[in-house]
């Protein structure tokens, strides 16, 4: 059971880191290296975990990217 659980982490953090660096290359283009590691982090953990929540603010969240397959296809 032990060596189960060991893979299914290993399987969520690979999925989730691999998202969170896709998204904060992506979001480097539009504010600071901190801010956007730590967007593409919160995105790709919510994302993984089917959350949606808006860091944002104003239910904007990522509406200013609704038209960039890049970061649509990352978060599904």
């Amino acid at each position: 059971m032990a060596d189960l659980s060991r893979r299914i982490a290993a399987f969520t953090f690979a999925v989730e880191g691999t998202g969170a660096i896709l998204l904060a290359a992506r979001f480097m283009g539009d504010m600071p290296f901190g801010e956007a590691l730590w967007f593409g982090v919160f995105y790709a953990v919510a994302a993984f975990c089917n959350a949606g929540f808006d860091l944002s603010g104003d239910f904007a969240s990522l509406i200013s990217y609704r038209e960039a397959p890049f970061v649509n296809t990352v978060v599904m």
